[in-house]
């Protein structure tokens, strides 16, 4: 698995980070079973530091549907 970063915007004690998280599914995933199946998704990470430079927060949003339909645990969208 990796995280490609797109972007990544400083102010404050606050760190936004949006990227591509990637990989091959090839062990189990919250009771799913190994695909071998590659995923690609969005993530965006929000991180609060404190004065010492401590990650003090994490907020983190990720497109796990995407993820669940590249599997083909959840059927696609078709419009």
């Amino acid at each position: 698995m990796r995280f490609d970063l797109q972007t990544m915007v400083a102010e404050g004690d606050k760190v936004v980070c949006i990227g591509v998280m990637s990989g091959t599914h090839d062990g189990l995933l919250q009771g799913i079973p190994a695909t071998h199946r590659p995923t690609a998704a969005r993530h965006i990470h929000v991180l609060t530091f404190n004065d010492a430079g401590l990650i003090t927060d994490h907020v983190a949003v990720r497109d796990d549907v995407t993820v669940l339909r590249q599997l083909g645990v959840l059927p696609g969208f078709s419009a």
